[in-house]
């Protein structure tokens, strides 16, 4: 339980990482902008580890069962769309840092960093059904 709920600080601490980042862009301050997707994404790669490391250490195996199973894919293909979002941020910070992005026309960063709140939400319901429970 300790280990999901630091992932969930992560995501979240993350996701202000991105608002942050998209503020410090509007206001014309992109050194901010740039640690903003930066910490953003140091948080996801630790995140991805994190995930990796429980996956490893795991009191169960994805055939053991119906809720294993459940709970390696779902956490999994979350785990797929953090990397994506990884990506997507990586690629938007090297167009930032290249000038590529004005504050008129900037759907280039601001679209990872929709897709960034997203994969945060999801993991939200995630940890509600897997580890939180609906008990």
């Amino acid at each position: 339980w300790p280990v999901p709920a630091i992932n969930t600080a992560i995501l979240l601490t993350s996701g202000a990482a991105t608002v942050f980042a998209h503020h410090s862009f509007l206001a014309g301050r992109k050194g901010g902008a740039e640690a903003g997707l930066v910490s953003a994404i140091l948080l996801g790669i630790l995140f991805l580890v994190l995930q990796i490391r429980e996956f490893a250490t795991s009191a169960f195996d994805y055939q053991d069962g119906i809720y294993p199973s459940t709970f390696f894919i779902g956490t999994g293909f979350h785990g797929l769309h953090v990397l994506i979002g990884i990506v997507l941020l990586s690629i938007a910070l090297v167009r930032l840092s290249r000038g590529h992005f004005v504050r008129e026309a900037h759907f280039g960063l601001e679209a990872p960093i929709w897709y960034w709140h997203f994969v945060d939400v999801v993991w939200l319901f995630l940890f509600a059904i897997f580890y939180i429970g609906w008990d």
